[in-house]
């Protein structure tokens, strides 16, 4: 044991120790007997880590919101969120957007909402407004995301943190990669009402470029989720030029043999709801891929809501119903 503190006794050594930890219960030790040695990287890098190691673990979603349950319970996550609380005021841009988004996988993938109460999200939102002009692309993709999915901390933004962190996506927009770009606007278009105080139309522009640039590396998740955010979003969807919508009608088309069902359903209802100018960027073979993935992914929906929005969506972009639904449509 004392070999262990003495390989833990310099924040940087003790960051090796966390990033060590292969479990949840080797995280959580190290928190119950090292918390109070922490410095602000340390517990950043401890509650990120605590996500990694759950999400590598292949559960269902009712053992993962066991398992949610069961962290929760533990009084060394207690400990872990009352270091995370205490060393808030501290943490830089990447800290702070590692935070939010380890918080916000607890939040929604593990149903650890009690994560998250109102003290710690105002904190968190006040240090989001101060280190919003010092973060990178994948700070500012993390931290979009975070917030678009932990309300409290949504709320607690203020108009100048908006503001702020909007301006940030503008500047950073040309070095963000695929990911960040669907996860930024798949998180402003959940925050409909934020984005609209967050992003000026030269912001809205920027990113604009961006997924141009990189739609033709997209995958099939960030294809449908930058379509379903431009699809709810209006000036986003505005500020798109005619060779960004082509290169998105590209990149669907690669991407369609790999589509799941979410992700199919998410590309077809966008184009569906989007100006008829932007569905005749999909060419014939476009068509065919999405018509193909509808097929294949249609028996694998379950919820009669969504099967009802994607009879109606392929019906009015012209694209054959899937047989698996045609029932729908004739009962």
């Amino acid at each position: 044991e004392s070999a262990r503190h003495e390989r833990g006794s310099t924040p940087q050594a003790l960051n090796a120790d966390i990033m060590g930890a292969r479990n949840v219960e080797a995280v959580l030790k190290i928190v119950k007997e090292q918390g109070e040695s922490f410095n602000f990287v340390n517990v950043a890098t401890a509650l990120n880590l605590l996500t990694k190691v759950v999400n590598r673990r292949a559960m269902d979603q009712p053992a993962r919101m066991l398992e949610g349950k069961r962290i929760g319970a533990d009084p060394r996550f207690a400990q872990l969120l009352l270091l995370v609380s205490e060393h808030c005021p501290r943490f830089e841009a990447q800290a702070c957007a590692n935070v939010l988004n380890g918080l916000a996988i607890l939040h929604t993938d593990l149903g650890m909402a009690q994560a998250v109460d109102a003290g710690l999200a105002a904190r968190l939102a006040q240090r989001v407004e101060q280190q919003a002009g010092n973060m990178n692309a994948q700070n500012v993709g993390n931290t979009l995301n975070a917030l678009g999915r932990i309300e409290l901390a949504a709320a607690a933004m203020s108009a100048k943190g908006w503001a702020a962190l909007g301006k940030r996506a503008e500047r950073t927009s040309p070095k963000m990669d695929p990911q960040h770009v669907a996860n930024s606007l798949n998180a402003l278009s959940r925050l409909k009402e934020s984005a609209a105080v967050a992003m000026s139309a030269k912001g809205w522009t920027a990113l604009g470029k961006a997924v141009e640039r990189t739609a033709p590396e997209m995958n099939a998740q960030e294809v449908g989720n930058t379509l379903n955010a431009l699809g709810k979003v209006g000036s986003a969807s505005s500020a798109m030029s005619l060779l960004g919508w082509t290169a998105l009608a590209e990149a669907a088309e690669r991407t369609a043999p790999g589509m799941n069902d979410q992700n199919m359903s998410n590309t077809i209802h966008a184009y569906a709801v989007l100006s008829p100018h932007v569905a005749a960027t999909l060419s014939p073979a476009a068509r065919g891929c999405l018509e193909a993935a509808a097929e294949r992914e249609a028996p694998n929906m379950t919820s009669e809501e969504r099967r009802g929005t994607l009879v109606w969506a392929c019906d009015r972009l012209g694209i054959k119903i899937p047989s698996a639904l045609r029932s729908t449509t004739e009962s």
